[in-house]
């Protein structure tokens, strides 16, 4: 059967629930084991990120490893990937998570570690 193309806002709001839940079941399995992995997460607060951290085996060391991405590279690639393979992401979507980033600082959060990556040819508002 042919899937049905959704904007990436519909995608949220038909699946949130389910997707919510198993991560919440992915973060209970990977907190509690000392065995490292990943997390790849681009849209969490501070706060949501101190719960996760509390959770952690005592083991983990936390690295934080951000790519600094200017907006406008964003929305280029968005209208590429749109016309290339159909995908739609909601352009105000991506503005609203440029809005609320909040990039975790060293001294305010527990990383063993932060890495903030740019491309040398990306220039960001704050250089």
């Amino acid at each position: 059967m042919p899937q049905k193309k959704i904007s990436y806002a519909e995608a949220f709001r038909a699946h949130f629930p389910e997707a919510r839940e198993n991560l919440k079941a992915q973060i209970n399995k990977l907190t509690k084991n000392p065995t490292p992995f990943i997390w790849d997460q681009i849209n969490l607060k501070r706060e949501e990120r101190i719960k996760i951290y509390n959770r952690l085996n005592p083991t983990h060391r936390v690295v934080y490893v951000c790519f600094r991405v200017p907006v406008e590279e964003c929305i280029q690639r968005h209208h590429a990937r749109e016309r290339n393979s159909g995908s739609i992401v909601n352009e105000e979507y991506i503005h609203e998570l440029t809005d609320i980033a909040c990039f975790p600082q060293q001294e305010d959060e527990p990383f063993y570690k932060v890495l903030m990556l740019t491309h040398p040819d990306w220039k960001q508002e704050s250089d």
